[in-house]
This record gives structure tokens, C-alpha cells and sequence, in this order.
């Protein structure tokens, strides 16, 4: 059988599920606790406004900078397409088009110039 992956693969998967288990549920826990903290006492640091507010960051970026890769990845995408509709031999109506955003993927059929 054919291995498809790198042997590194299987570490970045069990990374990566463990971040999405323990790194998200304790960003969102010490994010909740320290911004409340920080809010609701008079005498707060500013170490709790860092850690706090800090972690909501590093939990809301990877999902804004995975947001802006895929949409410049679909604007290229739909150049091209635009480039390839232009020379008339690919021109798919609407009902026989897809597209999976996340993973930057567009299908298309065009039926009438069996394409």
C-alpha cells in the first residue's frame, strides 16, 4: 500500500486534535475568567487585561487568517475561471456549479460543450 503522508502527518493530527480539545476549551475558560476579572474589580492589573483579552486573540485568529487565505484563494480561482469562460470552450450554467469554501475547491460541468 502506498503511503499517502509524510510520517511527520500523523504528529500534526494528533497536535492539532489536541489543541482543538485542551487549547480551545482552556483559551475559552481563561479568557472568560481573566476579561471578568479585569472588567468587574477596581484594582485590576494590567497583566489581567493582557492575558485575558489576549487569549480571545489567540483564539479567534487562526479561524480570521484561515477566513482571509480562503477567500484571496477564491478570488484567484474565479479569475481564472473568468479567463477560461472567456475563450467560450468552458461555460457551466449556475445548477452545474460547486463550490466548497474551506477547502477552496470549485466543480464545475458544462453540459452543453461536454466539458
Amino acid at each position: 500500500m502506498v503511503n499517502r503522508y509524510p510520517r511527520w502527518w500523523s504528529l500534526y493530527i494528533v497536535a492539532k486534535s489536541f489543541f482543538y480539545v485542551a487549547g480551545i476549551i482552556s483559551l475559552v475558560f481563561y479568557g472568560v475568567i481573566y476579561t471578568a476579572a479585569a472588567l468587574t474589580n477596581d484594582y485590576s492589573t494590567y497583566s489581567e487585561y493582557v492575558i485575558g483579552f489576549g487569549c480571545w486573540t489567540l483564539l479567534f485568529a487562526p479561524f480570521i487568517l484561515n477566513y482571509s487565505i480562503a477567500k484571496k484563494r477564491k478570488q484567484k480561482i474565479q479569475s481564472v475561471l473568468s479567463e477560461i469562460r472567456a475563450t467560450g470552450h468552458f461555460n457551466p450554467t449556475k445548477d452545474s456549479e460547486g463550490w466548497l469554501f474551506w477547502k477552496n475547491t470549485y466543480i464545475g460541468f458544462d453540459y452543453r460543450k461536454a466539458s
